[in-house]
């Protein structure tokens, strides 16, 4: 049965005073756990195992699987068949940090890594140890080397990464160390098969001596061992609590009402866990028990159960505390803030609700708690007792002070009551005239009226005679306001108020004679005022979304509110504290510092909802609370910032909506994604188990937020479709200075590269040049198609004309001549004269006509080839000419294709002609060798030359260019004044080894 500091309500003391004088500072009797199990994703509610990492997390092994806990829900690691990465092995039966980061889990399969960098599991398989099939394993110790000592197989193993050694056999599964973990082992405990305990000496790996206790029957069942020191030893047996000297033996046992399950040390008590009277707080200097909790029905924070199985104690003092089928129950171990006045439990004994809806200290000091369905009770002013009650039965909603001496009681009903401080009789009043509902009340603080705020606009409430009460409106006053439902009137000065209208209208009223005026509307106000409170020079407002401040001097209202919760009343402490009722617990507010603290049940609340007009200040400077629960009080002089550091974690990681698998998320420090993985969603947790649910945490993705965010509890962040670049998310919770941060680098895609833009405009740039060159050599290649088409139709047309010269025109005047010889016979000598001057200009046609023939279409050249043309060429001009001519053809006998030779031949044609008509040359050489590079033509004349820059192109130097274009050759020309001239042409390798027609395509 828990012990109490505070009084029942029927005056009977909750405590008694010798043992909460001394031990109520260690920890006080009133604790409030809270309860985990199926609901925060517990995997089964048998625990084997309890116990934390070094992050803060809290591990729990079950009969279904290993449980990581966060303060909000539990992540589940089991068995499955389908990934090898999985744990193997559902039955957890020890769990042990390796010192790297990385943790041994032991389970009824085996021996298992986690790595918690991957979140991946790994079963060890030990050839030795029960023939490499599986076995049960309780890891318990990492030593100064970094070995692991584990239970395995019913045996002490030492494993240092290769076959683990053996060390005995003598054990059923578990054993403590009695050093700290990373120091040498010098000795251990071990649970003994059959019952009792052994303790064995080391000396490095051997065991150099092993005593036996308990081991006579009855043999002593051991659920735990705590190792305190080298001198002792507590023992969790079904006989009691065990204190034993290992090394002398020397013990003492303590009974229970029932046997003791688990033990675990604090300060300098035992937390004692039992299987049927809960959990038990034992002092062993005083050799008694200090504290009691267990299982009570009308008390949602007492133990889940009674039968305790494990018990574990973080750095941060959080109790947690495993019940058989029930799960885990947990409370922080700290001394309580707020004391309450009483519990559901207490009330439901005296037949009273405890839930509070009104609460009035009288000037006597006695406080008047209007309950939801017990009436009025009032409570002496050490609140230890009742005074009296009224109205049993009766749901109170208000209570309001009257004047001087009397006090305003509203039911529920609502029927209104006023009771005589005086004559301390308690009657009922009717209203006169009756309105629809009361909204707010307060004391006019100039002529001690009660102005209250109805739904027909604002009035007095003032006495008509002993039995009822009169409604005088201000009708002056209700006929200014755009609407007369007046949520809340609070005097922020002697002649100044501020009048809202129900979700609508704020306005600043002014006292003008006998009556009010507005003074101005201050802000149309989509939230309702509950309560007001004036520190300093500022107005604060407790509204149904947050706390906002309101400055009477420049009458500006705050456009945010300083605190975002559901405030339903204020008041300030003699400290100029401000203290915030809300509906997710009790908040204290520094003007000077702007920081704000959360309380809530853990720090002894007995609620997290408050309604209005509950949060008062006593007489004597105590704080006094009620709820749905019953009461509060508190010194708020004493209550300062407290609790450890609380760090929020990223606990999850989503990308594209898709679980993210490849690292663990907790602890991860980079990511690095592709610009498709641009969805990303966090689930943030702050690792708290005090106040998780109602933990502010703040969060910004640094990079894309413009601000950081604020929440509260744990949260899932999403963002969709982050642009590339490199950000950083960080989240830290509001206790904690150090954020959790996580870079993130998503990759720009490689067309939005700086490097791949470079490129891709150095490529556009290289294929717009390609494609004018293609193109150009395409506009070249069919202007030289052309080129050739003409030039081959000129040939044509050339032999055409010959053969018709030389079939018509040859064959005339070769008839004409033998006509004219033969008409030559007997003429006279007169006309012999005539006759030879005709004959030979006939032969000069005829020769005339055979160059002309010979120039259009030379038959050597069709008949014989390059060589002999150039060559009877030659012979013809030195035929006719002074000139000399000089050849030297070596074509080594290769196929020179037609085209090549008709342009060979043009090219000579037009360079001799040239040569003739402009140069005064008396000697050519001509050359056509084959080279490796190709076919090369070279001209030279002894002449007076030339400047080829500044000579007119006329027809045969064009000529000769377009000849040369149409066979993909070049020109040289070499000439200057008095040296002659030489022309080079050199007809590449492939135009002269292509076939007929396949140069052309290839060309283009």
């Amino acid at each position: 049965m828990r012990l109490y500091l505070l009084a029942f309500w029927s005056g009977l003391l909750l405590f008694a005073s010798a043992v909460s004088g001394v031990y109520a500072q260690v920890l006080p009797p009133a604790v409030h756990f809270r309860h985990l199990d199926y609901r925060n994703g517990l995997s089964d509610p048998n625990i084997i195992l309890l116990t934390g990492d070094t992050t803060g997390f809290l591990w729990i092994g079950t009969l279904n699987g290993l449980n990581r806990f966060d303060g909000t829900t539990c992540t589940t690691f089991q068995d499955k068949t389908i990934d090898s990465l999985n744990l193997e092995g559902n039955m957890i039966m020890g769990f042990l940090e390796a010192g790297n980061g990385n943790v041994w889990v032991g389970t009824q399969r085996g021996l298992s890594l986690h790595n918690t960098l991957y979140g991946s599991f790994k079963r060890l398989v030990f050839p030795s140890v029960n023939n490499g099939n599986y076995y049960y394993a309780y890891p318990f110790h990492v030593d100064d080397r970094g070995r692991l000592w584990a239970n395995m197989a019913g045996g002490i193993y030492v494993y240092d990464g290769g076959e683990p050694r053996l060390l005995s056999n003598h054990t059923n599964g578990r054993s403590v160390v009695g050093q700290r973990p990373g120091e040498k082992v010098k000795w251990m405990v071990t649970n003994a098969s059959g019952g009792g305990i052994f303790v064995h000496s080391l000396e490095g790996l051997e065991i150099v001596r092993t005593r036996e206790y308990f081991r006579k029957a009855p043999a002593l069942h051991v659920d735990g061992v705590t190792i305190v020191s080298d001198s002792l030893i507590w023992i969790a047996a079904d006989r009691g609590l065990i204190g034993l000297n290992p090394h002398t033996g020397a013990s003492e046992i303590h009974h229970f009402e029932a046997g003791v399950t688990c033990i675990y040390p604090y300060k300098n008590l035992l937390f004692v866990g039992t299987n049927g009277d809960g959990l038990k707080l034992f002092d062993p200097t005083k050799k008694k028990i200090v504290a009691h909790y267990s299982h009570q029905n009308e008390n949602p924070g007492s133990l889940a159960g009674d039968h305790i199985t494990k018990l574990f104690i973080d750095r941060h003092d959080n109790l947690f505390v495993s019940i058989h089928g029930k799960g885990v129950d947990y409370a922080p171990v700290k001394p309580m803030i707020f004391m309450p006045v009483p519990d559901n439990e207490t009330a439901a004994k005296q037949g009273i609700t405890n839930a509070i809806n009104a609460v009035y200290q009288s000037p006597d000091g006695q406080v008047w708690c209007g309950t939801d369905a017990s009436g009025v009770v009032v409570l002496d002013a050490a609140l230890k007792k009742i005074c009296a009650r009224y109205l049993p039965g009766e749901g109170i909603s208000r209570i309001f002070r009257f004047g001087n001496d009397e006090l305003l009681i509203q039911s529920k009903t609502p029927e209104f009551f006023l009771y005589s401080f005086r004559t301390g009789k308690l009657r009922k009043v009717k209203i006169d005239p009756v309105f629809s509902e009361l909204n707010h009340a307060t004391t006019d603080p100039v002529n001690g009226k009660l102005m209250i705020g109805t739904t027909q606009g604002p009035a007095y409430l003032e006495k008509k005679g002993d039995q009822a009460l009169h409604v005088n409106f201000l009708k002056e006053l209700t006929g200014s306001l755009e609407w007369s439902n007046v949520s809340n009137l609070s005097f922020i000065g002697k002649d100044e108020l501020l009048l809202q209208t129900f979700y609508t209208n704020l306005y600043l009223v002014r006292r003008v004679g006998q009556g009010f005026k507005i003074v101005k509307e201050l802000a149309r106000t989509p939230y309702n005022i509950n309560r007001v409170a004036t520190i300093g020079n500022t107005v604060y407002l407790g509204t149904t979304s947050g706390l906002y401040t309101f400055d009477p001097v420049s009458g500006r209202l705050g456009e945010k509110p300083l605190l975002t919760a559901h405030c339903t009343d204020l008041n300030r402490d003699g400290s100029g504290r401000l203290w915030i009722n809300s509906n997710n617990g009790l908040y204290s507010y520094r003007p000077d510092t702007g920081h704000f603290d959360h309380y809530s049940e853990s720090d002894g609340l007995q609620q997290p909802v408050f309604p209005k007009g509950t949060l008062v200040q006593l007489l004597d400077g105590r704080m006094m609370t009620g709820g749905s629960n019953g009461l509060n009080s508190f010194d708020p002089s004493a209550v300062n910032v407290r609790g450890a550091p609380v760090k929020a974690l990223i606990t999850d990681i989503a990308i594209n909506d898709e679980p993210y698998y490849k690292f663990a998320a907790v602890g991860l420090k980079k990511l690095d994604l592709k610009h498709t993985s641009n969805t990303l969603t966090f689930h943030i947790t702050p690792l708290d188990f005090d106040n998780a649910p109602h933990r502010k945490v703040t969060y910004q993705m640094i990079g894309y937020d413009n601000e950081p965010i604020e929440t509260t509890g744990a949260t899932e962040v999403r963002y969709a479709r982050m642009p590339p670049g490199n950000y950083r998310f960080q989240v830290f919770a509001h206790s904690s200075l150090l954020p959790t941060v996580l870079e993130i680098n998503i990759k720009t895609p490689f067309w939005k590269r700086t490097d791949f833009r470079f490129l891709l405009a150095l490529a556009g740039i290289a294929l717009a040049l390609l494609a004018t060159f293609v193109f150009g050599r395409w506009i070249r290649n069919r202007q030289l198609e052309k080129l050739r088409i003409m030039i081959s139709s000129q040939e044509e047309e050339r032999k055409r004309i010959a053969i018709d010269l030389h079939d018509d025109l040859g064959g005339r005047l070769s008839s004409l001549k033998l006509y004219i010889q033969a008409t030559a016979k007997g003429m006279s000598e007169q006309y012999l004269e005539t006759y030879r001057d005709t004959t030979r200009l006939l032969d000069e046609t005829i020769s005339e006509l055979r160059n002309i023939l010979f120039n259009l279409s030379p038959k050597t050249l069709d008949e014989n080839g390059l060589e002999a043309a150039i060559r009877e060429l030659s012979w013809n001009i030195e035929r006719i000419t002074t000139v000399r001519i000089e050849t030297s053809i070596d074509t080594q006998g290769i196929h020179i294709p037609r085209s090549i030779q008709y342009s060979v031949y043009r090219i000579c044609q037009e360079l001799i002609n040239n040569t003739l008509k402009h140069s005064g040359a008396d000697r050519i050489y001509i050359s056509l060798v084959n080279r490796e590079d190709g076919l090369v033509f070279l001209y030279e004349d002894n002449g007076k030359g030339f400047e080829y820059d500044f000579v007119k192109k006329g027809y045969g130097l064009t000529n000769i260019q377009t000849h040369a274009q149409a066979i993909f050759s070049s020109v040289i020309i070499d000439s200057s004044i008095g040296k002659g001239a030489a022309v080079t042409l050199t007809v590449p390798r492939d135009v002269v080894e292509a076939a007929p027609g396949k140069r052309d395509a290839n060309r283009i």
